[in-house]
């Protein structure tokens, strides 16, 4: 079995998440095999399309093989018993949509990085760096702006959250220019550099996503990663 084969992720996945009889969807089938291998995807799917699996399902494989080593090969890649992804996202009115989707669908806790959600937990006692640092939250939710953040910069050079990361990628791949342009401004924030420098190139152990529901669209980064 082999995490790059269709029949291979589609037998780890029905574990878990037992309602897929069918298994993947084609785009998933195609995604996920890819990101499990640390490699890059740039994915176009169309509104609805269970976007949310393509965050979710490699966290749900990473865990299934770790709690079950007996029952899988070994792999080429790193198998991690506390996996964690990061998406960026530009509104976090759809961040809280796949946070509350994430939960829902494959029983997932993820956290969105707003000034709403930082700012209950500072006042309810919460030491919210200390939450993602630790591998609480499966999947991490933040958009652009809180990328400059000093929680952000703490976080991103936390060993074990850098360790545990297997995914870091930006939904909404239309207006990833936008926030180049924004960022020309002021300087790009280094950690997030770092992020995804090291799923393509430093620490190999991650992989980098860009989505978006429809037309014909480039991907941009700041800096080295821009792509034009």
């Amino acid at each position: 079995m082999s995490l790059t084969s269709t029949e291979g992720v589609n037998t780890i996945v029905k574990k878990p998440v037992p309602k897929w009889k069918d298994g993947l969807r084609k785009l998933q089938l195609i995604c996920i095999p890819k990101i499990l291998n640390l490699k890059d995807v740039f994915a176009i799917n169309a509104t609805g399309g269970s976007k949310s699996a393509l965050f979710g399902i490699p966290v749900l494989v990473h865990l299934e093989i770790s709690q079950n080593v007996a029952s899988y090969p070994s792999f080429n890649v790193t198998i991690h018993s506390s996996p964690v992804g990061v998406v960026v996202m530009p509104t976090k009115g759809l961040a809280s949509n796949i946070v509350k989707q994430l939960k829902k669908d494959f029983g997932i806790d993820a956290f969105t990085c707003t000034s709403e959600n930082i700012s209950a937990k500072h006042k309810s006692g919460a030491n919210i760096v200390k939450e993602i640092t630790s591998c609480q939250y499966r999947i991490i939710c933040i958009d652009p702006e809180h990328l400059h953040e000093r929680e952000w910069y703490l976080i991103s050079n936390a060993s074990l959250f850098r360790q545990n990361l297997i995914f870091a990628c930006a939904e909404e791949g239309h207006v990833i220019n936008e926030w180049d342009w924004i960022f020309l401004l002021r300087p790009f924030p280094l950690q997030y550099l770092c992020l995804l420098d090291d799923c393509n190139h430093a620490a190999q152990s991650s992989s980098c996503l860009c989505l978006h529901d429809s037309g014909i669209l480039w991907l941009a980064f700041p800096s080295h990663l821009l792509l034009k």
